[in-house]
């Protein structure tokens, strides 16, 4: 299994280390990274890297689409007196412009979600419109469902579609979904498959924690993903991107993001050697790929326990 196979980046090319041969091929490079925060433009009217944040609330955990004027963004508003969670909605011809105001357009209201909505993946549903999947619960976190015709008004699953998960990211691939995420009290980010019948965990975490590593920038956790289904058309081969966050102790337990990528879901290869595709601090990634890249959203801290959206480019 090559899953925690190191490469490193050389120039625009990506080969195995040490002069290896390179078995790259076919793997979604395009838009894996690095990425670099935007810089400040003072000829926009937005404040460059910042895209979106509220001084009265934590805003976090998008999750972005190309769409109506340009992106679309779902993502989590929460406070913490009084304690609140819910999933908003805003939009903008860019990542250099101001997004519209938030829209309201998911809270909590079945018994499971114990109050709190967060971490939305949204992607276009097979069976036209779109499909959230979205952490919900506090005793027992696991992952709801809900598709909307427009993004704003979502039908939901009355239960959960996976007990004891957190931080969702779902692809469609193969004639399946397949949900990444993380789990209470296991190390590692996981991969649940429903092939029709319910979802069930992987034997293993596909992405793992590189404790042997000192310098590594996920020595400590790995965690927050964002995954991207690709097929060719020239081929019945998907490829997948994942790009998430990783916890070193080097210094003072930074938190960045990583990129690996896969045909089939269960063997990965980390491209960047080492380091990460966008520097300290960020978290939870959604990228939308581009002709010549990606563009990038993150959580970033914006002091004390909050966090604002902030934008990078590849």
């Amino acid at each position: 299994m090559r899953a925690l196979l190191v490469l490193a980046l050389s120039g625009c090319g990506l080969g195995w280390i040490d002069g290896q041969d390179d078995l790259t091929t076919g793997l979604p490079t395009s838009g894996a990274g690095p990425y670099a925060r935007l810089e400040s433009d003072d000829s926009t009217p937005a404040s460059e890297p910042t895209f979106h944040d509220d001084n009265r609330a934590s805003v976090e955990d998008p999750s972005m689409l190309a769409g109506g004027p340009g992106v679309r963004v779902w993502f989590t508003q929460a406070t913490v007196e009084p304690v609140t969670s819910e999933i908003r909605y805003i939009e903008a011809a860019s990542l250099r412009v101001l997004p519209s105001s938030p829209e309201t357009v998911l809270t909590a209201s079945e018994a499971w979600e114990e109050g709190v909505v967060s971490a939305p993946s949204v992607l276009a549903n097979p069976e036209g419109g779109l499909v959230m999947f979205y952490e919900g619960g506090v005793t027992t976190p696991s992952i709801g469902r809900a598709v909307s015709t427009d993004g704003l008004s979502w039908e939901k699953d009355p239960d959960p579609v996976l007990v004891g998960a957190t931080s969702p990211s779902a692809v469609f691939a193969y004639g399946e979904t397949w949900l990444f995420a993380t789990r209470p009290g296991e190390v590692g980010i996981w991969r649940a498959v429903d092939a029709g019948s319910g979802f069930a965990f992987d034997a293993a975490a596909v992405i793992v924690p590189r404790s042997d590593e000192e310098d590594a920038f996920d020595r400590l956790t790995v965690a927050e993903p964002f995954a991207l289904a690709v097929q060719t058309l020239d081929d019945d081969v998907t490829r997948i991107h994942l790009w998430f966050a990783g916890t070193t102790d080097l210094p003072n337990d930074a938190t960045s993001i990583g990129y690996a990528a896969s045909f089939d879901g269960v063997e990965w290869l980390r491209f960047g050697g080492l380091k990460p595709m966008l520097a300290a601090e960020a978290t939870a990634p959604t990228v939308v790929l581009e002709a010549a890249g990606g563009s990038m959203l993150f959580a970033e801290p914006s002091g004390g326990a909050s966090f604002e959206l902030n934008a990078a480019s590849h």
